[in-house]
């Protein structure tokens, strides 16, 4: 068998679906890419974990092709290969014993391949479709994705929900100690497709958004929801490529979120620059057993204390503020993740009493256009005593 492809072409696909390689599956079967000739024009390369579960197959046409067989190779192998190669094309042939040659300009590298007897086809896509813009569908994933919890006993909690309500797709992610909110407006009426929701694991979202990055952020991407799957198709039409991700959902039942959301109250001001500046200078002094920072607001005054065992930190800049004093402790790293996400010059932190949960999100002057796209966060207090 013989293969000539677009090497550039060929690494991109490799590279996106490195991913979805499951390296603690039972069978070795899946540590490998899918290999295949699907008709007289293309290739497909597919990644999958050993119950089809996740996944990615992607499509790319070839230069040359004979003898049409399909072939397992080692994922991170030929990944590290590619990597390497600067020629424009690259050749694979396949010989008799089972090794597959890899040729690009005067390099050459021998690999063991095996048979494909073990793998798993991916599921039968069935159902309509609706299409979603693939900016926006990243700023959603990219806005919640730290919040959503990394412990794989809380399954409600390890996914992101998402969800269509009142012209908006939104999605949310939490962990019960901080939670991320982050909607886009969406002109198609998905109600029969998003009224319930569904949640679709941390792990999952982080493989579909290195995909997305990728991607052209005006193009649209089609979503099919399936009773356990949702799959994603995406096309490169400059690179004449295809691409379809099928990723296991979680259920639909989350937690009742929004009784935690509040309407606006006293709200703090401040600096996003400055602000990072005076937390990241606390974290020297920041308890291992505690791990919070204090804040003392006051009029235009927004002070930081932190101790430890050995060593104490206290710092304080300037902010708009004309409420109550209040003094309340929050999580140094919550706090740090959900500032660094605000895309503004100016961060609000939103506060009611010292025992409620924070809000933070954008400033956005009244001068300002305000975009179709909205989110904030919300934070935990911790005890101080």
């Amino acid at each position: 068998m013989k293969l000539q492809l677009n090497r550039k072409v060929f690494q991109k696909i490799i590279s996106k679906s490195i991913g979805f390689i499951d390296d603690n599956a039972i069978s070795e079967t899946f540590n490998n890419f899918l290999i295949d000739v699907v008709n007289d024009k293309q290739i497909a390369v597919t990644a999958t974990d050993g119950n089809a579960h996740t996944g990615v197959v992607s499509y790319m046409n070839f230069e040359i092709m004979e003898n049409a067989k399909a072939f397992l190779v080692k994922a991170k192998k030929l990944d590290s290969i590619l990597r390497l190669l600067d020629g424009d094309i690259v050749d694979l042939e396949l010989n008799e014993k089972g090794t597959l040659i890899i040729k690009s300009g005067k390099f050459e590298y021998k690999v063991p391949s095996s048979s494909v007897f073990e793998y798993i086809e991916h599921p039968e896509v069935t159902g309509k479709s609706f299409e979603i813009n693939v900016g926006k569908f990243l700023f959603l994933i990219k806005k919640v994705w730290f919040s959503i919890s990394s412990d794989n006993t809380k399954n409600k909690l390890r996914a992101g929900y998402l969800k269509y309500k009142d012209n908006k797709i939104m999605m949310v992610g939490t962990d019960s100690f901080q939670l991320a909110y982050s909607e886009v407006e969406q002109e198609e009426d998905l109600s029969n497709f998003l009224s319930e929701g569904v949640l679709i694991a941390k792990d999952d979202l982080a493989r579909l958004r290195k995909i997305l990055e990728i991607e052209d952020l005006n193009s649209n991407i089609k979503m099919t929801i399936q009773e356990n799957t949702v799959s994603i198709h995406l096309k490169n039409r400059d690179e004449n490529v295809k691409t379809e991700v099928w990723l296991r959902l979680l259920g639909s039942d989350y937690i009742a979120y929004e009784s935690i959301f509040r309407d606006k109250a006293n709200q703090v001001i401040v600096n996003k620059k400055l602000f990072q500046e005076l937390l990241k200078k606390a974290s020297p002094a920041i308890s291992k057993e505690t791990p919070l920072v204090k804040l003392s607001i006051s009029q235009n005054k927004l002070k930081i204390e932190s101790n430890d065992d050995s060593s104490k930190f206290s710092g304080e800049i300037e902010c708009s503020y004309d409420a109550k004093s209040m003094t309340i402790g929050l999580s140094n790293r919550y706090l740090n993740d959900m500032v660094s996400m605000i895309d503004s010059e100016f961060v609000v932190l939103d506060l009611l009493s010292e025992e409620n949960v924070v809000m933070i999100y954008r400033h956005i002057e009244n001068t300002e256009r305000k975009e179709d796209r909205n989110y904030f966060y919300i934070l935990m207090p911790m005890d101080i005593d």
